[in-house]
């Protein structure tokens, strides 16, 4: 994963001049990714487009992405001494063969290529120091970041501001977090004026600054949607929980909440942030299902990353076979009538006085002969509102023909009334 992002990153630093004048060049019926394609694949071959094409590979920038392809031009390059090629060599290396990832950068950051300190960074934080340092000071604003996060934010501030000041939108936001002369008004001020420039990061920065969070400017992006999930899932039980309780009492509790959260680097997630809770309710319950446990993974630094909820209490169906054979013949008639019973069945529910937020549960037990046509069908569970138990029998009953059996076939229709969906 840290190679994976190091390669977003420096695929995103600034290229060469030549390659800013191909995209430039890409404004007609090429786009710029061809153009590179082409140059590289040229007769002389131009190694350093060759280059290009190998970090947009591996990072999946282009249309046509392959870490195979893309170490073959790397290597291509780096042998003909295109710096680039031998970064981006150094960094698809830096995860198994770090020894030789730390060689190749080393060698290529006294030659001149200084981006190739953020590789090094990657393999060694402490020792890679020196490296990011002048880096930083020759203008590579991603260095300066690598080499604050290892400093106090009162020293690491004044390269912070210089990265700030080289255009990289990151190290504004740290800049903004490790400033020692600002107070917590004050910084929340400066990241709601970045986040009013659109820069997302420092608008999740300032809600968790007013919700009382530490400033901590050594934050990494290295948590992504899926691990926020996978972090997440032992929530959901008592996420259902906090939804149904306040459902009871009246409350909203139904939508999406987009949130960003992060946590420390001893995997204890430590807040939330969200830009809009239209009910009240979501955020309050997963504040008080997931803050202050251990959810995410080991880390050498805070970690921040961005996913989502949706809540949806609805009606569930069922159909279950009597014996495992027949597993075939319930799932088709769950593919006829899914959709429409589960829809129709909570209206029977609600028009009947059930309410969407109770636990109940009714189980109809149904007989279907050799032709495929309902022959028999019976409660085995009611819900005790007798108008519901009458109009889910009705709709039971409808069923339609399921084509030529093997045998009588045996199935219970169950419907789930107040079944909170939670989805990340």
């Amino acid at each position: 994963m840290w190679t994976f992002l190091l390669g977003m990153a420096l695929a995103q630093a600034s290229s060469p001049s030549w390659v800013d004048e191909l995209a430039l060049g890409s404004t007609g019926s090429e786009p710029a990714s061809e153009l590179l394609r082409g140059a590289c694949a040229s007769g002389d071959g131009d190694l350093e487009a060759c280059a290009e094409q190998g970090w947009a590979m591996w990072s999946g920038r282009g249309p046509w992405p392959s870490r195979r392809r893309a170490r073959r031009l790397a290597e291509l390059s780096c042998g003909a001494d295109v710096l680039r090629g031998c970064v981006l060599q150094a960094a698809m290396d830096a995860a198994k063969r770090p020894r030789a990832a730390w060689d190749l950068a080393l060698d290529t950051w006294e030659r001149g290529g200084l981006e190739a300190a953020r590789v090094l960074y990657v393999i060694d934080p402490l020792g890679s120091l020196p490296y990011a340092a002048s880096s930083c000071d020759a203008g590579v604003a991603e260095a300066c970041v690598d080499w604050a996060r290892e400093q106090s934010p009162a020293d690491a501030h004044g390269r912070l501001r210089w990265s700030c000041e080289l255009g990289l939108d990151d190290a504004c936001v740290r800049a903004a977090l490790a400033d020692p002369a600002m107070d917590r008004p004050a910084r929340v001020d400066a990241l709601q004026a970045l986040c009013d420039a659109d820069i997302p990061w420092a608008c999740a920065e300032a809600r968790w600054l007013r919700q009382g969070s530490p400033a901590d400017p050594a934050k990494t992006s290295g948590l992504g949607v899926d691990q926020a999930r996978m972090a997440l899932e032992e929530a959901l039980p008592w996420m259902r929980d906090c939804v149904r309780e306040a459902l009871d009492e009246g409350s909203p509790a139904q939508g999406r909440l987009d949130f960003d959260l992060w946590g420390d680097g001893d995997g204890i997630l430590r807040g939330l942030a969200w830009a809009e809770d239209p009910t009240g309710t979501l955020s309050a319950c997963l504040a008080d299902a997931v803050v202050g446990r251990r959810a995410l993974p080991l880390a050498r630094h805070a970690q921040r990353g961005r996913t989502s909820l949706v809540v949806d209490p609805h009606t569930a169906l069922q159909v279950l076979p009597d014996h495992a054979d027949d597993t075939y013949v319930a799932q088709r008639l769950r593919d006829v009538v899914g959709a429409s019973w589960g829809q129709r069945a909570e209206r029977c529910y609600l028009d009947h006085g059930g309410r969407s937020h109770d636990r109940v549960f009714a189980i109809v037990d149904t007989l279907f002969d050799r032709d495929g046509a309902l022959r028999r069908s019976e409660w085995f569970e009611r819900t005790g509102l007798d108008e519901v138990d009458a109009c889910l029998l009705a709709l039971v009953r409808e069923a339609p023909p399921l084509g030529l059996l093997e045998g009588k076939t045996q199935l219970a229709v169950r419907f789930d009334f107040g079944a909170i969906d939670l989805r990340w």
